[in-house]
């Protein structure tokens, strides 16, 4: 009996902490022109009982919509063990926001604590946010991350176009770091923030602009929330805009120096040292 109590426990040791399936509470708000939405979810790990979840609203004017939550595995050759699959649809089903982020399991996503993302609808904007977590304080400051370098993934097939590039974002007003490139001679443009939110919480934004002689408009903005370089180093994603007259904008984002392999079981060498 002792020995299978002692092998149960070394079993647990050497099991990697995203591979502990868990369930969470998440704040969901959807805030845009005539919706104003609140509603407490529970999410759990990909496969688990609340892996999933759909939302219907409308707005004040009628205008139903669906939110899609999918939290799934990835393949084994994936950098990180499961994504988390958002996407927001309207009544015919037609897709007007996604954001693939990719995770180490629930207990990762409270570390990052929020998500989500702004999208045009009808050239108003809405603004899907997942909270896992009420975070108020950290130790992250957009005066350090000046040699932070972040990778940008941008395509549109439409247009056969494909950027990727590294980029460090210079300061452009304090608490904040910015880079803006043209796609292009297309009329649009790619931009990555860096933006102090309060007490050492930094947000990180990819955002999407529509470009005319009258200066730009925001199409889509996808973002998550850090507390600490490492928080930071862990956010990965691609998001999509679904521009009705260009077809798909998918925009990928990466930091230099995130997560490679997913999380590892500690050996017995690492345990006792």
């Amino acid at each position: 009996m002792k020995v299978l109590m002692f092998l149960a426990l070394a079993s647990q040791l050497f099991t990697p902490l995203w591979a502990w399936a868990r369930t969470a509470p998440v704040t969901l708000t959807i805030d845009g022109d005539g919706v104003a939405v609140k509603r407490a979810l529970k999410l759990s790990d990909p496969g688990e009982s609340h892996a999933s979840a759909t939302i219907e609203f409308s707005s004040r004017s009628g205008q139903a919509y669906h939110l899609h939550v999918k939290h799934k595995d990835l393949p084994d050759n994936r950098s990180y063990p499961g994504n988390l699959d958002i996407t927001l649809k309207d009544a015919a089903g037609k897709k007007l926001g996604y954001l693939f982020f990719a995770n180490n399991g629930i207990a990762a996503l409270q570390g990052i604590g929020t998500l989500g993302f702004i999208v045009a609808v009808d050239g108003k904007p809405m603004d899907v946010k997942l909270r896992f977590s009420n975070k108020v304080a950290g130790n992250l400051h957009v005066a350090e991350l000046g040699d932070e370098r972040l990778i940008s993934d941008t395509l549109v097939p439409r247009f056969g176009f494909q950027m990727i590039r590294p980029m460090l974002l210079p300061e452009t007003q304090k608490g904040v770091r910015s880079r803006t490139y043209s796609l292009d001679a297309h009329p649009y443009a790619m931009n990555y923030t860096l933006r102090d939110l309060h007490d050492g919480m930094v947000q990180f934004q990819y955002n999407l602009y529509a470009r005319s002689d009258n200066g730009q408009s925001l199409l889509a903005r996808f973002y998550y929330n850090a507390d600490s370089l490492a928080n930071l180093r862990e956010g990965m994603f691609a998001g999509k805009y679904f521009d009705p007259k260009n077809g798909t904008f998918k925009l990928v984002y990466y930091p230099a120096m995130g997560q490679t392999e997913p999380p590892q079981a500690a050996s017995s060498k690492e345990i006792v040292r």
